[in-house]
């Protein structure tokens, strides 16, 4: 029986909850008693819709469960810890109901697949955790930078040096060919 229903928060938001519960008639005598599982023999067709109204039946109390929970979580609560909260809420709910009992039947599963808030509310919440990406990513473009000019001076000054040191030889290298000339002479 898939499900999916709006609840409210504790801080007055709207989540959307979407789940499955896979269920059985447990008991088929209790179960035909409770509802009317008639076939027309001349068309081969129910006569009513005892499926669509098992389902219901699960479908309302586990959206009775789900509601009560998210009724007392805030928005991020419910975001981040909803899909289990609400899933063993839903199973421990269902499995100690005693209308299912009365009516034959017994849950055998229950997936939720999603808590989600209005798509608008979810990128708002997004954002922080974006903007926390986005300056790690500029602090890193910074220190390579930063990485990158320490660098380039240190290889700037390697050069200074370089060239200080050849001005020297040179220097002594003139002085040597003025000594060298001044014996030739």
């Amino acid at each position: 029986q898939p499900l999916m229903f709006h609840a409210r928060t504790l801080d007055f938001q709207d989540v959307t909850v979407q789940a499955t519960i896979t269920f059985r008639v447990a008991d088929p005598a209790v179960a035909a008693m409770r509802v009317d599982f008639g076939i027309d023999p001349k068309t081969g067709v129910w006569r009513g819709s005892p499926l669509e109204q098992l389902g219901g039946l699960l479908t309302e109390l586990a959206q009775q469960h789900t509601l009560e929970l998210i009724a007392h979580m805030s928005l991020p609560q419910a975001l981040a810890e909803g899909l289990s909260a609400v899933r063993e809420r839903i199973n421990s709910g269902l499995s100690a109901d005693q209308r299912l009992t009365d009516t034959g039947l017994a849950v055998i599963d229950v997936r939720l697949v999603a808590v989600r808030a209005e798509p608008e509310v979810e990128k708002a919440l997004q954002t922080p955790a974006r903007e926390r990406v986005q300056q790690d990513a500029d602090k890193a473009t910074y220190e390579r930078r930063a990485m990158a000019v320490e660098r380039e001076r240190a290889i700037a000054e390697n050069e200074l040096q370089n060239l200080i040191e050849l001005a020297k030889r040179e220097e002594q290298l003139v002085e040597q060919k003025g000594v060298n000339e001044r014996r030739r002479a």
